[in-house]
């Protein structure tokens, strides 16, 4: 069986002219490594999805029902995600929110046939969502970057950008519940920060966007390093209609931000009070942090006293900054570096 997953292109997919933007369908299923029906349905299912890895990506949520599941006992936060969507048996799948319908029950996985994801898949997106990670290396640390743009304006009630750990294949050699399952795909391992995901702005206008950063450790019940992956949604909350999904098969490099010279970054990002910028400055120097709008304005400067060579820190209060996106200019000696902020009180 090959495992599920998509390799997405991070450049823009259309023009920020007014356009839309190609979507990429968001396939969810909940399951049980004790659940005889699961076991039934998940060969076709899986099929189905791997025919289709340019066009869907999955997320497999591992319940607490009916039986014995490792991979829920590692991590049973994902119950609310159940309890989010009212899901209260299993085999149950939804395609961008909606739990899929046909011949058999409403979520029964088999309902989604080749022509449902096609109809899916030709629904445009009004965002564009490009999504990469890197480990540090060690192999214990992720960090993950998504970026959001608006292609079409739009409003939504509840905005959430989702984001997730999942391990694209895990092989028992034994059946690790009491139906038999040995290979088990895409299953969901954390959400970032949360299940309940992160807030985003409620208006979008052509153009705007939003670049949201993690860094955690990672689950130490994770089976296998090579395996892990992110995949990241828009969903709104008012309708449960997920937007877009993006998805980062495989680490851009190895993260090694603390010591290499040019390297800056702000954390939390979002930030609604403080951010903390961080740099390896390569000589002992003056340093000053601007920041300015999207416009070029310059908003405010900050003038810190002389900075030893190494890894430095400086906190930045954003209070007095309305919601929106802000470009942080760093100059120290002879080196300036920029990065984008996202303001959300």
């Amino acid at each position: 069986m090959k495992k599920l997953y998509a390799t997405l292109a991070l450049a823009s997919l259309v023009s920020l002219a007014g356009a839309q933007s190609q979507r990429l369908v968001l396939v969810e299923e909940f399951t049980q490594a004790s659940c005889g029906p699961c076991a039934a349905a998940n060969p076709q299912f899986n099929t189905l999805l791997n025919a289709n890895m340019n066009k869907a990506v999955a997320l497999k949520y591992q319940v607490s029902w009916p039986g014995v599941d490792p991979m829920n006992a590692q991590y049973p936060t994902i119950s609310s995600r159940a309890n989010y969507y009212s899901v209260s048996s299993v085999p149950y799948a939804l395609m961008d929110g909606v739990a899929v319908t046909g011949s058999s029950y409403p979520g029964y996985p088999n309902n989604l046939n080749q022509a449902g994801v096609n109809t899916g898949y030709a629904v445009t997106s009004p965002f564009d969502l490009a999504v990469e990670h890197t480990l540090n290396a060690a192999q214990d640390s992720i960090f993950i970057t998504v970026h959001a743009t608006a292609t079409q304006a739009s409003n939504f009630a509840y905005p959430r950008l989702h984001t997730v750990l999942i391990e694209k294949h895990i092989n028992f050699t034994t059946a690790p519940g009491s139906n038999g399952e040995t290979d088990f795909y895409n299953v969901v391992r954390r959400m970032l920060p949360t299940p309940a995901g992160r807030t985003l702005v409620n208006n979008w206008t052509v153009g705007q966007d939003t670049i949201l950063t993690y860094a955690v450790a990672i689950p130490s019940y994770i089976y296998d390093i090579n395996e892990l992956a992110v995949v990241s949604f828009i969903q709104d909350n008012g309708t449960k209609q997920v937007q877009q999904a993006g998805f980062s098969i495989s680490p851009v490099g190895i993260h090694n931000e603390a010591n290499s010279p040019g390297a800056v970054n702000l954390f939390p990002n979002p930030a609604s009070s403080t951010t903390r910028i961080s740099f390896n400055n390569p000589n002992s120097s003056d340093v000053t942090i601007h920041v300015y709008n999207t416009a070029g304005m310059l908003l405010r400067t900050e003038n810190r006293s002389m900075m030893a060579a190494g890894k430095q820190e400086a906190d930045i209060d954003v209070k007095m900054l309305a919601n929106g996106i802000y470009i942080v200019e760093l100059i120290t000696g002879e080196m300036k570096l920029t990065k984008r902020l996202n303001v959300i009180h």
